[in-house]
């Protein structure tokens, strides 16, 4: 089985992503049961040498890509995704770069690299049983914020310990600011809690404040 220009639309992305090169898929294996869901896994071949794996399960209130894999002269990496109604785990491991993504879709979201072993299990409901464990480095990625908005991070490095997670990151804001960020992240019986210094050469309040929540953002405005 092979594709060409497959195109993948999704809620969360801000537009749909397509492949413009040849993808073989073989070994293929699909599987479906009316309890647990559908199945599938395949091997990858693309243009420039890329090899790959796709593995992963889904049903109504959950999707499972137990792993994806990609390797060429430039990148050998694994990625896993879990969503379900209670928690969100992601994992990575290895050596990412634009080259080989490019391989498989136009894209714009990762510029530079990614590079690293990390893990994130993310639990709503129980927010001190969720866990952060690794390390990741990351360098020109764009995040985007919605459909016409987004944040590049210019550098970013990660670690996670137990259900901690400390961070570097300088980043370039939506209204052209530069921002460096550093500190920690942690669970708490309430939610989240975080421990961070912001370092900016300007700041537009006008820019920022539809991406604040509302008390904050009267806090803000009281005390200029």
């Amino acid at each position: 089985m092979s594709a060409q220009k497959l195109r993948v639309e999704s809620a969360q992305l801000p537009k749909g992503k397509a492949t413009d090169h040849p993808v073989r898929l073989s070994n293929r294996r699909i599987q479906h049961n009316a309890k647990t869901g559908t199945s599938f896994a395949a091997a990858v071949t693309a243009p420039g040498n890329l090899l790959g794996t796709i593995d992963a399960a889904w049903s109504s209130d959950r999707l499972d890509i137990r792993r994806v894999s990609l390797r060429d002269v430039q990148s050998d990496a694994a990625l896993s995704l879990r969503l379900t109604p209670r928690s969100v785990s992601v994992g990575f491991k290895g050596n990412l770069t634009k080259a080989t993504l490019e391989t498989l879709m136009d894209h714009d979201v990762l510029v530079g690299s990614l590079r690293g072993d990390f893990r994130s299990d993310i639990n709503h409901e129980q927010p001190l049983r969720s866990t952060r464990e690794g390390h990741l480095e990351a360098r020109d990625v764009t995040v985007a914020l919605n459909a016409t908005r987004s944040v590049t991070v210019r550098t970013l490095t990660l670690d996670g310990v137990r259900n901690r997670l400390q961070g570097n990151a300088a980043l370039d804001a939506p209204d052209g600011s530069h921002l460096q960020v550093r500190g920690s992240v942690a669970p708490t019986a309430q939610g989240l809690a975080a421990d961070l210094d912001v370092t900016a050469h300007r700041l537009s309040w006008e820019a920022m404040s539809p991406w604040v929540a509302p008390r904050v953002r009267r806090e803000a405005v009281a005390s200029f």
